[in-house]
């Protein structure tokens, strides 16, 4: 009776030894995956992350370049209108110029004619020196516009060499902050792929241990 005892109770602790162990290492598995799968999760939604970042940076970066080539474009349209007022102004002053210059001949021609009628000789020399006079004044006017114009020009190009270097400067930023982005997601490349390197031989070297500890 004692020896049949004993034998039924070291039958029923090998049934719950053997009952109990493979009911453990299976929820292990499971948790460890989880948590695998969970670690995975969280790397790829900080890659999202990132990437949103990255895309949000590049666009207002794309803003601030519309925005610039806005301003340009309103700069160079104020110095064509400035141009402009500055020719009409250049034509208003040359026609009052020239307006002036014909009432004057006309005044010294009355004169003239009036002065021939009692002396000829006096008639000639007026003549001639009025003829020098309104050559003068033209030819000074003609050359102050072209300088006025020579000027402008110089400036245009001066304000246009100004916008062309602010646009290099800023093109070579953006390639800059283009490669050190390329470079950050080439960083998180490589720690994600050590990240999942080192969790698979951790897995594996888990699973070892527990088909070590409890061959099924």
């Amino acid at each position: 009776m004692f020896h049949k005892l004993i034998g039924l109770y070291a039958t029923q602790g090998k049934e719950t030894t053997s009952t109990s162990f493979p009911p453990t290492t299976k929820p292990v598995k499971g948790l460890l995956m989880m948590m695998i799968m969970m670690m995975l999760m969280m790397v790829m939604m900080m890659m999202m992350m990132l990437l949103l970042m990255m895309m949000v940076v590049v666009v207002v970066m794309m803003m601030m370049m519309m925005m610039m080539m806005m301003v340009v474009a309103v700069l160079l349209l104020l110095l064509l209108l400035l141009m402009i007022m500055m020719v009409v102004v250049v034509v208003v002053v040359v026609v009052v110029v020239a307006v002036v210059v014909v009432v004057v001949v006309v005044v010294v021609v009355v004169v003239v004619v009036v002065v021939v009628v009692v002396v000829v000789a006096a008639a000639a020399a007026t003549t001639t020196t009025t003829t020098t006079t309104s050559t003068t004044t033209t030819t000074t006017t003609t050359t102050t516009t072209m300088m006025m114009m020579m000027m402008m020009m110089m400036m245009v190009m001066m304000m246009m060499m100004m916008i062309m270097m602010m646009m290099m400067m800023m093109m070579m930023m953006m390639m800059m902050m283009m490669m050190m982005m390329m470079m950050m997601m080439m960083m998180m490349m490589m720690m994600m792929m050590m990240l999942m390197m080192k969790l698979t031989i951790m897995y594996r070297n888990f699973n070892n241990i527990l088909t070590y500890c409890n061959p099924e």
